[in-house]
């Protein structure tokens, strides 16, 4: 899919969100699987100056539940929000760096996991920092074997969007597909 195909994705599922009455500040939940629906919905939500709460889709749902519950999400996405809307987008403008992308869990090590914010400004800075790493380019392609509610995952989709580059998402590992994709290059 080309950033064109993306930005028409994240602009239908930012009217399907204020549709659904989302605004900014607001926290927005997902369980959706990798791939194009999790990516429109990462953009909808920054234009919107909404946070990105994804799920780990591992856990049962009673635990899904109470991460729910302790990042304040007002909705959980679960499908694709590619249905048409004809709503008014806000106006265009920068995304602001303090503003809450994502809220994501730690791994709980000392307890239960808990909820941490991911400002924009966050994720811009370690998309930077990569940049200087990495040298993306355009043409380049990124196999993201992680999940998308991991922090390395969910950073490549910024990475890439900043590069220009392709960010492969397979829709759950396997670690034969992996070694197939990076022996494919």
């Amino acid at each position: 899919m080309t950033y064109a195909e993306l930005d028409a994705a994240a602009t239908t599922a930012a009217r399907r969100l204020i549709a659904l009455g989302v605004g900014r500040g607001d926290r927005v939940a997902t369980t959706l699987a990798p791939g194009l629906e999790f990516a429109a919905l990462v953009h909808a939500l920054a234009r919107l100056g909404t946070a990105l709460v994804p799920l780990n889709t591992r856990l049962p749902a009673t635990e899904q539940r109470r991460q729910y519950e302790l990042a304040g999400a007002r909705l959980l996405v679960d499908s694709p929000l590619m249905n048409g809307f004809e709503v008014q987008l806000p106006a265009a403008g920068g995304l602001d760096p303090d503003a809450v992308h994502t809220v994501l869990f730690t791994s709980g090590t000392s307890g239960e996991p808990k909820p941490v914010e991911l400002t924009v400004g966050n994720h811009e800075a370690s998309a930077a920092a990569s940049a200087s790493v990495f040298e993306l380019e355009p043409g380049d392609r990124w196999l993201v074997p992680l999940p998308l509610f991991h922090v390395g995952g969910l950073a490549v989709l910024v990475r890439t969007a900043r590069a220009g580059a392709t960010a492969v998402l397979p829709r759950r590992f396997d670690a034969h597909a992996v070694t197939a994709g990076l022996e494919a290059g």
